[in-house]
């Protein structure tokens, strides 16, 4: 999550809480500590964070801005990814928790 995106995604993230799991993804060139003072200082301590210094999760899921998401089924497939606006996450969320 980008640091604008984080109030909308911390909000989305409460309200989807129990149906849907959020992870941060932490930009390729941040390190731990980097990450750390991010979620500090925006608040995003309740979701759960990754550093992907090698950028496996960011290949996998063909993510090519930190502003992306990769929106996930219960098996793990891509349902959707990609430049997203944190406000339409929710018609894509709603499908997949009915």
């Amino acid at each position: 999550i980008a640091g604008g995106q984080a109030p909308h995604v911390t909000a989305l993230a409460a309200g989807y809480a129990g149906q849907v799991t959020f992870v941060g993804v932490a930009g390729l060139d941040d390190s731990v500590e980097a990450m750390q003072r991010f979620i500090d200082q925006r608040g995003v301590g309740d979701l759960t964070h990754l550093a992907d210094r090698e950028g496996v999760v960011w290949q996998r899921f063909d993510i090519t801005s930190q502003s992306s998401f990769a929106v996930l089924d219960a098996d793990g497939a891509v349902v959707v990814s990609g430049l997203i606006r944190p406000t339409d996450l929710p018609d894509h969320l709603d499908r997949l928790v009915g």
